[in-house]
């Protein structure tokens, strides 16, 4: 196989695995600047290793059964993964919302697990999805225990220094996330409550991960924290009294890359269409199923 048909080979599985639903063979080529016939050879040499299928016995494809697993792997480097799942199983049965773990990896925060909630109602994004460290309140969490310096290489690498006055409302977030472990963010759902994320902290100025609660579980306006509150901030605190006591158990295994050498397939890129000025928006609600 020469270069560039690896290339546009590649070019093919990014595209259909940051895809919000099944592609084409046309509109993967219209997308690629392609040849439809050239489209369509590249994911037959997809589809034979496992890496596409047909979505549905369509002409439409979605990520195969090797794609998963590769997923799957990259999932298990982390130790975090198979740590946090019962303590995320526990928030999830007590606030009934989907909670996600996430981890730094490059510029990017990336949502390797997920626990769906118990409300009919909830918000929640696929596990594998990435952003910029700036999107959404997992990311934030881990922005605020990088370095002074890094969070300047960040915005600087991103092309998304804000303005002076976005910049004082960031600085006044990562501040507010730094000295209470919690990024949070005003529920358009539930007036008066926020969603939170909570840093896992290896250590007073390092964080591993960060456990999302993707909807209002949290009172704003100084209004006193309740028992469930409570119950949720003592298993986090469990959660980190385990980690420090390891901490190198818990080592991101891309911590030794320098962040600016990751490239991956942020959702914040795609909305935008560039890397950066993206447009923040929120989960979109997602209504399950009725139980039978």
């Amino acid at each position: 196989m020469s270069t560039a048909s690896s290339r546009y080979i590649f070019a093919i599985l990014r595209l259909i695995s940051t895809a919000e639903q099944p592609l084409s063979a046309t509109e993967i080529g219209r997308t690629l600047d392609l040849s439809t016939t050239t489209a369509h050879r590249g994911l037959m040499t997809l589809e034979r290793a496992g890496y596409v299928a047909r979505h549905q016995l369509s002409a439409r494809y979605v990520l195969g059964r090797m794609s998963r697993r590769l997923l799957q792997s990259f999932f298990a480097r982390f130790a975090l993964h198979g740590f946090a799942i019962p303590y995320m199983r526990q928030l999830a049965i007590a606030t009934g919302e989907t909670v996600s773990l996430c981890v730094q990896v490059g510029w990017y925060a990336v949502r390797i697990a997920s626990v769906k909630g118990t409300k009919e109602i909830i918000h929640t994004g696929p596990v594998g999805e990435v952003r910029d460290l700036d999107d959404g309140l997992a990311g934030r969490a881990l922005l605020a225990f990088l370095p002074e310096a890094e969070r300047q290489r960040f915005l600087a690498a991103r092309g998304r220094a804000p303005s002076p006055a976005g910049r004082r409302a960031l600085d006044a977030a990562l501040a507010e996330a730094r000295a209470t472990g919690v990024a949070t963010e005003a529920s358009a759902a539930q007036p008066g409550w926020a969603a939170v994320a909570f840093a896992l902290r290896s250590g007073p100025d390092a964080a591993v991960g960060a456990i999302a609660i993707e909807g209002p579980v949290l009172r704003l306006g100084g209004r006193k924290r309740g028992a469930e509150w409570t119950e949720l901030a003592a298993t986090v605190a469990q959660m980190e009294a385990l980690i420090r006591a390891n901490p190198a158990r818990f080592d991101n295994p891309y911590g030794h890359l320098d962040p600016a050498a990751i490239e991956l397939p942020s959702v914040t890129a795609r909305r935008s269409g560039c890397s950066g000025g993206a447009e923040r928006r929120r989960p979109a609600a997602v209504r399950r199923a009725p139980r039978d």
